[in-house]
């Protein structure tokens, strides 16, 4: 489409995907894990616990990591999938617990549950201190949204679709702690004994 509107039609008219969508993407991962490239990669699905997506209607918009995602969720040893999505997409149907976040709130969300990975200390320090900057000016600002917050401001523990809803519901008890539900669902376990390297976490 470049090729046919600036060659072809000889317009200077137009924008594309890469600065509009993917440059803003590489900028926030360069200021997250220090280099504009994916911090996982496919062959994580076969060994993720919890598998996290936020937005992402990933059985839509990539269709052969859904289906990979299908085979472990159909699996002897299904990851725990968390969906925050206002929408009721086929994955969230799927999922185990679906945080139907109010549209533009998943900072909020995100803040909430690093703020439980603080205060719970589920987190390594020795990790921290050797590899992140900045990690107490964080603290403070997550401390700032503890689980009632997080739930007035996401209007989230509302009766919702999902397939597994009901025990998703049950499991959070009621608005102010969802917050804490999904982060308990979410927290990293010893890895088993494996010669490569598994990851918990997958947006």
């Amino acid at each position: 489409m470049g090729v046919i509107g600036k060659v072809g039609l000889g317009t200077p008219h137009m924008d594309g995907n890469t600065r509009l969508c993917t440059a803003t993407a590489a900028e926030a991962l360069k200021q997250s894990f220090g280099t504009d490239g994916q911090p996982g990669s496919y062959a994580d699905m076969d060994h993720a616990d919890t598998i996290c997506l936020y937005g992402h209607n990933v059985a839509e918009t990539q269709a052969v990591l859904w289906m990979r995602m299908l085979d472990r969720l159909e699996g002897p040893q299904p990851p725990k999938l968390v969906v925050v999505d206002p929408r009721p997409t086929p994955a969230a149907q799927r999922a185990d617990v679906h945080v139907q976040v109010k549209n533009g709130t998943n900072m909020a969300l995100m803040n909430g549950l690093l703020r439980e990975i603080v205060v719970n200390d589920w987190y390594d320090e020795e990790y921290v201190a050797a590899h992140t900057l900045g990690f107490d000016a964080l603290k403070q600002i997550v401390m700032e949204y503890p689980p009632e917050t997080v739930a007035e401001i996401c209007e989230v523990g509302r009766s919702r679709s999902g397939r597994r809803r009901a025990s998703s519901a049950r499991a959070s008890g009621s608005s102010a702690q969802c917050c804490r539900a999904s982060t308990s669902r979410c927290r990293p376990q010893p890895p088993p004994a494996r010669s490569t390297t598994s990851t918990s976490f997958t947006a």
